[in-house]
């Protein structure tokens, strides 16, 4: 049913962001996003416009016009991916999910520095 909706409204012209409420404590931020673009390329729609609804309609409903976008005068935060979403026809999401590096602020983050930090604590 939610899937018919989705595709119905994105096809009707609709614009369909991807978030999680990370509030919620039945879901861990990060992992529920890979969740939700799988649910959305489920939906009908490619990996490409699944991580457009993740990043750029996030910023354009938002009204945040220096995010969502890899631009001149936009804040560059990116994350690197080990293979190609998009790649190999309809692609695979979960490519989303083989992170090389992250970067935010100017600063690359990469994924074993994070996992050595989680263990020290």
């Amino acid at each position: 049913m939610q899937d018919r909706f989705v595709r119905e409204f994105k096809r009707a012209g609709g614009l369909v962001a991807a978030g999680t409420d990370a509030a919620n404590q039945l879901l861990i931020p990060g992992e529920a996003l890979h969740e939700e673009l799988a649910l959305l390329v489920a939906a009908g729609f490619t990996p490409v416009e699944a991580i457009t609804a993740a990043t750029r309609h996030n910023a354009e409903l938002l009204r945040a016009d220096s995010l969502g976008r890899v631009a001149a005068g936009k804040v560059a935060d990116l994350v690197v991916l080990n293979a190609n979403p998009a790649g190999g026809g309809a692609g695979n999401i979960a490519a989303t999910r083989n992170i090389a590096w992250v970067m935010t602020r100017g600063r690359i983050v990469r994924p074993d520095s994070l996992r050595a930090e989680w263990k020290r604590r």
